[in-house]
């Protein structure tokens, strides 16, 4: 129960939970917005001052539904993904690696401050022979970094959006094989868990979960977003992550939500 807004605590708790904000927070919004209709009518200097304390109020952000989310990455759209705040709390950019193209690349080059991985299945990295990193996983996530690779063929030092789309493209091209590839390189595949998010609530595994939900091949690419004007490159977190996805219009989501999508549809 929310103390101090007796009356209220049913319909203010569904509210903040459906848009993932504090049940003050909304009730804040209320108040001063019915702050305003009174004191339009009597006292300006009152007013103003109220306007002001309505700008200065966080604004209220939604995620977006994993459906609609999955309809714009089966286009070919960036999706970013929210994992929990007691976690990471960091959004990842993603986007299928199927048909990636160099200006995607270079967009998110830009903003997840170049650290490029390509998550894809078990199969898949065995099927072009890349192995784990090292035997021994001592990563803070235990995220499953394989052979860092690049494309040999139609690529220069493999660094660039161009050469690292490409590499990516052929990561999810099924014709492609072992030897199309160099060791080491600038493209770094992670190796999903076999049950996605179910098993595993990692970035990794939603990025192979999102290409299966659009029928697409399961290899993504994915980085971590940065705050955009920070000349430090710190992470950004929730608020930062969605005033981003708000800017360049793109659709976010939660892994929590994306578990619960993949429960109710049965994958």
């Amino acid at each position: 129960m929310d103390k101090g807004s007796p009356g209220f605590d049913f319909p203010v708790a569904n509210i903040c939970s459906h848009l993932r904000l504090p049940s003050s927070l909304l009730l804040s919004h209320i108040f001063l917005t019915l702050l305003l209709f009174v004191l339009s009518f009597y006292h300006y200097p009152t007013l103003a001052l109220a306007l002001n304390m309505v700008e200065k109020l966080p604004e209220v952000y939604e995620f977006n539904s994993v459906e609609d989310a999955v309809r714009d990455f089966a286009e070919n759209k960036f999706v970013l993904v929210m994992d929990n705040e007691d976690r990471e709390n960091e959004g990842d950019l993603i986007v299928a690696a199927q048909s990636v193209t160099t200006e995607q690349m270079a967009f998110l080059i830009k903003y997840s401050s170049g650290y490029v991985c390509v998550p894809t299945t078990p199969e898949r990295l065995d099927e072009l022979d890349l192995p784990l990193m090292v035997p021994r996983n001592t990563e803070l996530m235990r995220t499953a970094y394989a052979v860092s690779v690049d494309y040999i063929h139609g690529t220069t030092t493999g660094i660039s959006a161009h050469d690292r789309a490409l590499t990516s493209r052929k990561l999810a091209d099924s014709t492609s094989r072992p030897e199309d590839f160099s060791r080491p390189g600038h493209i770094l595949p992670l190796r999903a868990v076999p049950n996605g998010t179910l098993e595993r609530f990692g970035h990794t595994e939603a990025g192979v979960d999102l290409c299966k939900l659009a029928k697409l091949p399961p290899v993504a690419c994915i980085g971590e977003l940065v705050k955009e004007d920070d000349p430090s490159g710190s992470m950004a977190r929730r608020d930062d992550c969605f005033a981003f996805a708000k800017k360049h219009g793109i659709k976010m989501i939660t892994i929590k939500d994306l578990i619960a999508y993949r429960q109710r549809v049965g994958l």
